[in-house]
Order: structure tokens, then C-alpha cells, then sequence
């Protein structure tokens, strides 16, 4: 049988996506990115915000419409977050998809989606983690692979809708996770991204997180790991020392602050205060010297005054996070924040608040990529765009932050290299090699 898989949504769907593909080889089922020639097309959809409903709901009736025309015998199949949350309005509204598939174990789903009479699954209880990973380990010319250590959130977080779909937290063995990681590593992937809600949740018959990270970072090889969704609530020292004293874990913290005033924070379930925050963020600048830290910020919460933004603007420009994201409120059925009576700011004054933070932030980027001129860093090589060899370095999570441009450089994709930066902007570097 040849399978078409359409990914939409994060990093924890790209994994989920990866070994359900894995899975499906080991049956002795092939891939395919033809749709017009597979047997069934599989979309992988997202839930989390309207925005990404809407872009999963409009890839099914693409597939669902214009393929199944040019391929009658094409099965299209809906799977993943969209369809647990909101699996009542779409079997109804959408009676050209031949099937629906919630949250489940990724065993149980691909048992689903290969069996060509059950019309759908979705589990009282979302199972979202999968148990093992597949067997089949192939060469690979991808440079990074996204690893889920465990999903489901049982955070506060009053913008989310996050836990009323994917129900409580749930954490992978560690030796299951063990043996996926050493799996990719053989196959040739470089960087190894551990992804999860919140990763700071992991917790596994007395297993925490640094442990599993302490065994992780014990293969042997030459390869990164990247810390992805390190809720900046639950951070620990233990965390940042593993992070310090380890081979293979860079030094990169993904700490999604959401916003930087007391008032809005606490609007948020945020427990610490933006003071907190700050001394968070200068320990582990203490402790790891030019350690990058990421964030997202979120502007137009319902309770944001001109003060609270203000007060976010001068908590950005005292840390002077290294990269960050910039989302706007979208406010989602079935969250905390949904009940309270908070005014929202006009969504003209949350554009204009929006590109207001971004402006600061490129000043703050640009200052500090300048003061990376003439260091020498390790990075990684993804591939070529014309004369331009494309890396990262530590710094850089692939897809949404910077990276670094060598022009006249012989070093081929998936290679680690060392590299002097010769220029920057506020986003990305050049560099040469030494």
C-alpha cells in the first residue's frame, strides 16, 4: 500500500509524523509525496489555535476534493489534535473524508488508518504518546530530528486549550526513548530536538528529566540535543547544572515567558513574577556563559493596558532575550480565560503593539549578534543555497530562528565544522572557516 502523510503543526506532530512513517515501513507499506498515486492520505492536523484549525480543515478538503478527483480510489483520512478536539463538527461537516482518528497510540492509529472499513476512533481518554519506535532504521538526509518525550499538559496556563484535548501528561519510558535516540543518531541525524508540551513535566516511575538527559547525553557520538518548551515556571537548577556539565546538550533554553508584566502574568496562571523571571534567566547566564535564550512573547491578552505593555517593553530590553516569538491573543473555546471578565485591547492596538515589540526586539538582536563578531563557534551544515553554505550554530533551533551564511566552503551537509563570524544582522550571521 502506498501511504501519502500531510503534516501540519508543531514539532510534537513532525515526531508523531516521523514514527507512524517508520511504523508503516515496518509493515512493509511504502511513502509516497504523490497523493495522486497513494492509496490513502493521511493529515496530521493541528488543534491549538483557529488559525491552525483552519489551515488542517482546508488541507482535508484540498485532499478530499481535487486528489480524489484525479485518484478515485484514494482514501483521505483525518488524524491527530484537530479531530479529538473537535471530531463532533468535523464527521458532521465533512462527509467526503473517509475516516477520523483522535489522539491515540500511534500502534492503534496506524491499525486504524490501514484498515479500510472503520469510518472512526477517538478515544475517551486521548493516549497521545506512543510506547516504542519503529524498528526500521534507514540513512537519512535530514540534519535534525524532533524527539517527544512524553505529551498531554496539566499546566494553568489561561490562554491554552491545550489540556482539555490532550488530557493530563504523560511521559515515554526512558528506555524507549533511549533506543529511538540511538536509532537516529546511526541513521546520521546530528541534532536531536526533545520536544513535549512542556518538558519540565517529565517525570517517569522517578525518573526526572535530568536524568533521562544524563542517559541521553551518554551515546556515543558526535551529535547536538536541543531542549524545546522548558516552561519557564518549572525550571530548576538541577536542570541548568545537567544542561552545564553535559557532552551533548547545547546550551540553549527555550523559556516561552509569554509577557513581561506582574499584572498580565498572573491574567496568564503564571506563578513567577517578571522579577523571577529575570533572576531565572541571569543564574543561567551565571552559570553558562553565553548561553542562548529563547522566548515568545504574546501580545493583546485580555487585561493588557498601555502600562502592562510598557512594563513588557522595559522587562524585554533589561533581558535582552537572545531570539523570540511574537503571537497575538487569539482567544480559544474552553479556556480559563474564556470566564474571566477581562476587556481585551482592540485588535488594531494589538497589530500595532505587535510590530512595536517586534522593532524592539530587532534592535536588541542586532546589538547582540554584533557581539559575536570575530568568535568561533561549532556549526552545524544543513545544506546549500547557491554559493552559500547554510549552518547553524548552537544558538539557532532550526525553522525559527537565524542562521549562519559561508560562502567558498567544501564542507558537506550534516558536517560539523568550526567557523569565524565576519557578519551579522539582527537575525542572521556570516561566517568563514577556520
Amino acid at each position: 500500500m502506498k501511504i501519502f502523510l500531510k503534516t501540519h503543526g508543531c514539532p510534537k506532530n513532525e515526531a508523531d509524523s516521523r514514527v507512524i512513517s517508520g511504523i508503516f515501513r515496518d509493515r512493509g507499506h511504502a511513502l509516497t509525496d504523490n497523493p495522486g498515486r497513494a492509496d490513502i492520505a493521511v493529515i496530521n492536523t493541528c488543534g491549538f489555535i483557529l488559525d491552525a484549525a483552519r489551515e488542517s480543515i482546508d488541507s482535508l478538503v484540498h485532499y478530499a476534493g481535487q486528489y480524489k478527483k484525479e485518484n478515485p480510489g484514494l482514501r483521505v483520512y483525518g488524524m491527530g489534535c484537530l479531530i479529538q478536539r473537535y471530531h463532533h463538527e468535523l464527521i458532521k461537516e465533512m462527509p467526503e473524508i473517509d475516516g477520523w482518528i483522535g489522539l491515540d497510540t500511534l500502534e492503534e492509529t496506524a491499525d486504524f488508518l490501514l484498515d479500510g472499513t472503520r469510518k472512526k476512533q477517538i478515544p475517551i481518554v486521548p493516549r497521545p504518546i506512543f510506547n516504542r519506535c519503529p524498528e526500521t532504521t534507514s540513512k537519512t538526509d535530514r540534519v535534525f530530528e524532533y524527539v517527544k518525550i512524553g505529551d498531554g499538559c496539566e499546566r494553568s496556563c489561561a490562554f491554552c486549550a491545550i489540556p482539555t484535548f490532550k488530557g493530563r501528561h504523560i511521559s515515554r519510558a526512558p528506555a524507549d526513548i533511549r533506543n529511538e535516540v540511538e536509532n537516529l543518531i546511526k541513521a546520521g541525524t546530528r541534532e536531536i530536538i526533545i520536544v513535549d508540551q512542556d518538558i519540565t513535566q517529565y517525570e517517569y516511575h522517578g525518573n526526572t528529566l535530568s536524568a533521562l538527559l544524563k542517559t541521553l547525553d551518554a551515546i556515543e557520538g558526535d551529535y547536538w540535543i536541543r531542549l524545546m518548551y522548558i516552561h519557564p515556571d518549572h525550571i530548576d537548577d538541577e536542570l541548568v547544572k545537567t544542561v552545564r556539565d553535559s557532552e551533548h546538550i547545547i546550551p540553549y533554553f527555550d523559556l516561552p515567558v509569554q509577557h513581561g508584566s506582574d499584572r498580565v502574568l498572573r491574567y496568564m496562571g503564571r506563578k513567577r513574577t517578571s522579577r523571577e523571571l529575570q533572576e531565572i534567566i541571569l543564574k543561567i547566564r551565571e552559570e553558562i556563559p553565553g548561553a542562548s535564550i529563547r522566548t515568545t512573547i504574546m501580545v493583546g491578552f485580555p487585561g493588557e493596558g498601555d502600562a502592562e505593555f510598557e512594563e513588557l517593553i522595559t522587562f524585554m530590553e533589561a533581558i535582552e532575550f537572545d531570539k523570540v516569538g511574537f503571537f497575538k491573543f487569539s482567544m480559544e473555546h474552553g479556556t480559563p480565560v474564556e470566564e474571566m471578565k477581562l476587556k481585551a485591547p482592540p485588535r488594531e492596538t494589538a497589530d500595532e503593539r505587535l510590530e512595536e515589540i517586534k522593532n524592539v526586539q530587532e534592535a536588541i538582536s542586532e546589538r547582540r549578534n554584533s557581539s559575536l563578531l570575530g568568535k568561533s563557534f561549532k556549526v552545524l551544515v544543513e545544506g546549500k543555497e547557491g554559493d552559500m553554505t547554510v549552518c547553524r550554530s548552537y544558538r539557532d533551533a532550526p525553522e525559527i530562528d537565524g542562521e549562519v551564511f559561508i560562502n567558498n566552503c567544501q564542507a558537506q551537509k550534516s558536517e560539523f565544522i568550526t567557523a569565524r563570524i565576519t557578519q551579522y544582522s539582527e537575525y542572521d550571521l556570516e561566517a568563514e572557516v577556520i
